[in-house]
């Protein structure tokens, strides 16, 4: 029974998308995570056996402990809790619940897997990563190419949701059926794991990932070197086989992957001229782009780093790089296409590692790195099996440099050394006998009750805010008011569902001709839109939400003018660095003919942007209307 947890998580979670929420990728593959997770404790709680652990088995779990402490500290001191426990919103993924539930998941592989097991996952791994090939295989013929907003014939994203995601994630798994291809002996097992291998090859090719093509020459390097020398020669022919073909489609089928190319030796022609952009103001943002905008966030970020011994020592909390990135945001980026970007990542997962958890959380994050390579060290002498299953976990270090680890590749990160964990163990018994009363019962009866309620509740939650949006965007405003309402009372933690209920209120007070229906609806906009600003004050989405918000009130009741000035002033103070923001707070309140309050954030909006022309234009239109006002 237990294993069959731990195959279902690692075979299901990367194929699962949902068209029923708000995001279709991550959000669905987070909830199975949580589910499995619960199903996991509750076996714990009341299984009669476990392995008999000796050995290496457990040594994975010091350093994975010590890294689970570090984040609850980051956590506990964090600049918006609710983000750093569930992760930010869009992505869940990186919070304190998914880390923890990560752990539990690895642990209980530790706990109850058999070696046996582990090659039954690896089977079930080349089997998840062969169905995620086949569907990027189809995305580049163009079987859903009108299907998608994203072009998915030009870069395959199949059920990951995004190229680079996809990249990493075959990367982790393709050693796996290219071991089995050598070991086995009889040939409908050969072909089948031929036929995995080289369909993970091509998901990793036709995503047209630069970071996965370097993975695939990391690959390359990596398996000659930690693959049995003697397998890889008894199946010398195979190889060549595999490798000619692959290198057929690689010819045939180059995509845009010539012009990516071609833009990357570019991007690092242009940095050796990095300092001669930035002196000269005359060079065009397209030049400027190519060269700096990676570089200037890596330069905000360790701004960042180094702003406070906190942030050194703990970091700002996980997952609140977009909320404290805002200070520091280099003007640099107002120069590139990016200028209008709210950046909730580093692009790069160790500075997003030292701003959010600090030195302390990224000491953690590599004495795991380092027990999982001495472990490997001690497994490898006894398990043929041990490398692939290395080499694929340890491509994501690599590719994190220029990205972040998704779901799918976060639960490999975790499973995959205790795995190698119970591979090394020396000597294992299934059925060791152990004492389960009936509180530990009740109480694992309970933990599924709340646990699934809980569960059911943050993605129905979802569902419904997903389905507000929807009907808000068409007019149908008082419908959606039932959705959004429905959504914040199973989760009235998450301040998106407040501050786009408001604004919802508002559009559908602004329609309404009845007054004391106005009036109604104006006040719970109000309470939502407080409700918002309360859970979390440093978004500055929900700060400019909420501008929007008072200022459609204001056409209701003048008396809301001064909370447009109010929040024009918060979210300016909370974004100093961001043209559009200024201009945006400019506009609004020239439209309630406020034009000496608009007109220095409209200067500000062109001093952060020289060039912006619609900043231009409502200063003139601005300096004309006090012209006309004067006499």
């Amino acid at each position: 029974m237990a294993k069959y947890i731990i195959f279902t998580s690692i075979f299901l979670t990367p194929l699962i998308f949902n068209f029923s929420t708000r995001e279709l990728f991550e959000f669905p593959k987070m909830i199975v995570i949580y589910i499995i997770t619960l199903i996991a404790l509750s076996y714990m709680m009341v299984s009669w056996t476990y392995v008999q652990s000796r050995g290496e088995r457990f040594s994975i779990m010091k350093p994975l402990t010590a890294l689970l402490a570090l984040n609850v500290l980051s956590t506990v001191f964090s600049l918006d809790v609710n983000t750093s426990v569930f992760g930010y919103y869009t992505r869940f993924n990186g919070g304190l619940i998914s880390l923890l539930s990560y752990a539990i998941m690895a642990y209980f592989s530790l706990t109850y897997f058999l070696k046996r097991d582990v090659t039954e996952s690896a089977f079930w791994l080349s089997l998840s990563s062969m169905a995620s090939g086949v569907y990027a295989i189809a995305q580049h013929l163009g079987i859903d190419k009108n299907f998608w907003v994203q072009d998915s014939q030009a870069r395959a994203f199949s059920t990951l949701g995004q190229p680079n995601w996809l990249a990493a994630y075959l990367l982790m798994t393709l050693p796996i059926p290219l071991y089995f291809l050598l070991v086995s002996l009889k040939r409908p097992a050969k072909i089948f794991y031929f036929l995995a291998t080289l369909i993970t090859f091509c998901g990793i090719w036709f995503t047209y990932s630069l970071s996965g093509f370097l993975g695939l020459i990391l690959l390359s390097f990596l398996i000659p070197v930690f693959f049995d020398k003697a397998l890889l020669k008894k199946n010398s022919k195979v190889l060549v086989i595999l490798t000619t073909v692959a290198l057929l489609i690689v010819v045939t089928q180059p995509g845009i992957f010539a012009a990516r190319v071609k833009s990357a030796f570019k991007i690092i022609t242009d940095r050796l001229n990095v300092v001669a952009a930035q002196q000269d103001q005359s060079q065009n943002s397209s030049q400027i782009d190519t060269s700096l905008i990676r570089l200037v966030v890596w330069k905000g970020a360790a701004k960042l780093f180094i702003s406070s011994p906190k942030t050194i020592f703990i970091g700002t909390g996980p997952e609140t790089f977009a909320y404290a990135f805002l200070p520091f945001r280099p003007l640099a980026l107002n120069k590139t296409t990016e200028w209008d970007f709210l950046y909730n990542k580093a692009h790069n997962y160790y500075l997003d590692l030292l701003t959010g958890s600090g030195l302390l959380g990224v000491v953690g994050y590599f004495w795991f790195i380092f027990t999982v390579i001495k472990l490997y060290r001690k497994v490898s002498m006894r398990e043929k099996l041990a490398a692939p299953l290395f080499i694929g976990w340890l491509t994501l270090p690599v590719t994190n440099f220029f990205g972040w680890p998704t779901v799918a590749t976060s639960q490999l990160f975790f499973i995959l050394p205790a795995f190698l964990a119970v591979l090394g163990n020396a000597d294992e018994k299934s059925a060791v006998p152990q004492r389960k009363n009936l509180g530990v019962k009740i109480s694992a009866f309970i933990l599924i009750i709340f646990g699934v309620k809980a569960i059911s509740n943050i993605f129905f939650a979802d569902t419904d805010f997903s389905k507000a949006v929807s009907l808000s965007k068409q007019g149908y405003f008082s419908q959606a008011d039932l959705e959004f309402s429905t959504a914040i009372k199973k989760n009235p933690v998450e301040p998106t569902y407040h501050r786009e209920y408001a604004f919802n209120l508002v559009q559908e007070a602004l329609l309404s001709t009845d007054e004391s229906e106005q009036i109604r609806l104006a006040s719970t906009a109000v309470v939502q839109a407080e409700t918002a600003y309360r859970l979390n004050p440093i978004n500055s989405l929900t700060l400019k939400s909420l501008l929007r918000t008072y200022y459609g009130l204001s056409k209701i009741d003048p008396v809301f003018e001064n909370k447009v000035e109010e929040y024009a002033k918060k979210v300016t103070e909370l974004t100093p660095s961001e043209p559009k923001t200024f201009y945006d707070a400019a506009l609004i309140l020239s439209y309630l003919d406020k034009n000496e309050e608009a007109t220095p954030y409209a200067e500000k909006a062109l001093f952060l942007k020289p060039g912006y022309t619609e900043a231009k234009d409502l200063l003139l239109k601005l300096s004309q209307m006090d012209k006309t006002k004067k006499p």
